[in-house]
C-alpha cells in the first residue's frame, strides 16, 4: 500500500489508477462523525476515502482506519508521501493507546516531535468516560421505582418488523426479556420502570440498550416496539 501495491519485483495488486482512487478524498467528513483524537491532532481537514479516514498532520497527509470487535482492536496507518506506515493490534476492547502509538510512530520515524501522545490521549478518553458515568447517573435518577410492567411479560415476547430497521424477536427468559435483532446482535434487558426496558448488548461496545413497549390505546395490547428510537410494529399473532 505504501509503494502503490507493488511487490515482487514487478508486480501489483492493483492498477496504478485504482490505488491512486481509493486514497483520494471522497467526502468530507465532520468532527462529530471523525474519531475524537482530531481535539488534540488539530486536523485543517478531514476526509474520507475508499476505506480510509484522512486527515492532516504536520504538513503530511494521514490515511489511518481502526478496526474492533469483541476483545480485539486495531489499527493501519500510512504517511504515504513518507514511505512510512504502522500497524497496530491489541488483545484488548478499544484500548485506545493505538492512536498514542500510531502518532508516537509517525513522530519519531518520519516527522519529528516528542509529544507524550499516551498521557495526551489517556486524559481525553478518561474525559469522555468520565461525562459519560455522569450522563448515566443522571439517567438511573431519573427512574421511577416501584412501577412494573403494563402486562404480563410473556405479554411482550413476538416478532416486531419494519422495512426499514428490519426485524426483532423478542423473547422471555426467567424474569428478562432477550432481543434478537435481525440475527445480527442480541440484548438481555431487565423491567426499568412502566414498560420500559434496559439491560446489556452482547456486544459490549454496543452500550446499554433502552427499549420501550407501546400498547394499543383500545385493545391493550402490545403494538410496537423502541429500541434506542427505532420503532418496529408487532407482527399480529
Amino acid at each position: 500500500m505504501l509503494d502503490s501495491s507493488k511487490y515482487g519485483s514487478n508486480k501489483r495488486l492493483l492498477k496504478p489508477e485504482t490505488w491512486a482512487y481509493m486514497l483520494e478524498p471522497h467526502t468530507f467528513v465532520s468532527k462529530e462523525e471523525f474519531y475524537t483524537t482530531a481535539q488534540l491532532t488539530h486536523p485543517h481537514w478531514m476526509t474520507y476515502g475508499l476505506g480510509w479516514f484522512q486527515q492532516d498532520y504536520k504538513g503530511e497527509m494521514v490515511n489511518f482506519h481502526t478496526g474492533s470487535l469483541s476483545g480485539l482492536i486495531a489499527i493501519n496507518g500510512m504517511l504515504v508521501d513518507k514511505k512510512m506506515g504502522v500497524y497496530i493490534l491489541a488483545n484488548l476492547d478499544h484500548a485506545e493507546l493505538r492512536h498514542a502509538l500510531m502518532f508516537k510512530a509517525f513522530d519519531t520515524f518520519a516527522l519529528g516531535g516528542d509529544t507524550d501522545w499516551s498521557t495526551a490521549f489517556l486524559k481525553l478518553y478518561k474525559g469522555i468516560q468520565d461525562k459519560q458515568a455522569k450522563a448515566e447517573k443522571a439517567e438511573i435518577a431519573k427512574r421511577v421505582m416501584g412501577t412494573k410492567p403494563t402486562l404480563p411479560l410473556n405479554s411482550y415476547a413476538g416478532k416486531y418488523t419494519d422495512p426499514l430497521y428490519g426485524e426483532i424477536n423478542v423473547k422471555v427468559d426467567k424474569d428478562a426479556l432477550v432481543l434478537d435483532i435481525n440475527h445480527i446482535l442480541t440484548a438481555t434487558v431487565n423491567h426499568w420502570h412502566y414498560d420500559t426496558f434496559v439491560g446489556d448488548y452482547s456486544n459490549i461496545s454496543y452500550g446499554k440498550a433502552g427499549v420501550n413497549f407501546t400498547l394499543d390505546p383500545y385493545e391493550g395490547k402490545v403494538s410496537a416496539i423502541t429500541v434506542d428510537g427505532l420503532t418496529l410494529n408487532r407482527v399480529a399473532q
